[in-house]
């Protein structure tokens, strides 16, 4: 299933806000993650969905649960 752009961005923000309260950079999940910088912007910013696979790996960089990452919004608007 494809998400339509506002669930995208809206997992893309939470994504955003996680990172800036973990104190990393996009930079440093990239790397962590093994997420090619340019793929990692082009999803931190909406254009392209995270598969499950990076969501799971960016959670793990950041010591959260993945679930944290998407808000329930996002479910109702790809339904």
């Amino acid at each position: 299933m494809i998400l339509p752009y506002m669930a995208r961005s809206a997992i893309a923000a939470e994504v955003r806000a996680q990172i800036a309260r973990s104190g990393k950079t996009n930079l440093d999940v990239a790397a962590e993650t093994g997420i090619p910088t340019s793929t990692f912007s082009h999803k931190t910013s909406g254009r392209s969905p995270f598969l499950a696979e990076e969501l799971v790996a960016i959670a793990r960089a950041l010591g959260i649960m993945p679930s944290v990452m998407i808000p329930a919004d996002a479910l109702e608007r790809a339904a």
